[in-house]
């Protein structure tokens, strides 16, 4: 259950392994309430994501269980003012189908906080560990995707995505560190928009191409 903006973070101990989040086919359409009642809001074609994490500290994938594995959605995984690791899971065919509004659709990894001030927030994303040889992102709009969040990338391999990795409004007391990544982008590896006043901006022993 989402919790005021202004609050403190739901602290639950999730455990989320060994999942395959993938759609096949197509929706049902809307279904008809009676009169006295408002109707089903509408839908995108795929599903808006595999899992949307609000106002939590969470924890998705074990190295030491099987992976997870994200696949034919608008968003693999969503954070909105929370703190999230991500670890053991796999995120392929991320497309943004331009029916929901938000700027973050097709990432593989979003993370966004909106509250500029009151809340704190991070990701940290490591790689896909469980089939040696597979890459963490495949086949995205975004591999990771961070608006005013504290973000660390380690070791990930991101093949044929538009950006690897978009980060934006990156400042009060924020921080973005990237480090032995592989990526193959078609536009850009790494995007840095509007970060005056980060903490501090670094990547380092990464492989990145165009």
């Amino acid at each position: 259950t989402p919790v005021p903006t202004m609050s403190i973070f739901n602290n639950i101990s999730s455990y989320i392994t060994g999942t395959v989040f993938h759609h096949t086919g197509s929706f049902l359409l809307p279904y008809s309430f009676p009169a006295t009642r408002p109707p089903q809001p509408v839908f995108g074609m795929n599903p808006k994501a595999g899992i949307i994490f609000n106002n939590m500290t969470a924890n998705l994938g074990d190295n030491g269980s099987a992976d997870n594995t994200f696949d034919n959605l608008n968003c693999g995984v969503i954070s909105e003012k929370g703190m999230l690791v991500v670890q053991n899971s796999r995120c392929t065919n991320i497309r943004n189908e331009a029916f929901y509004p938000q700027p973050y659709m097709g990432s593989a990894i979003a993370a966004v906080n909106p509250n500029t001030a009151t809340i704190y927030s991070y990701l940290y994303v490591y790689p896909e560990v469980y089939n040696a040889g597979w890459s963490t992102i495949a086949d995205c709009d975004y591999g990771v995707y961070s608006d005013h969040v504290s973000t660390g990338i380690k070791s990930t391999n991101m093949e044929n995505v538009n950006t690897g990795v978009y980060v934006t409004r990156n400042y009060n007391l924020q921080g973005f560190g990237m480090t032995q990544c592989r990526i193959s982008s078609q536009d850009y590896g790494v995007h840095m928009y509007d970060n005056a006043g980060s903490k501090g901006m670094n990547v380092s022993h990464c492989e990145i191409t165009n």
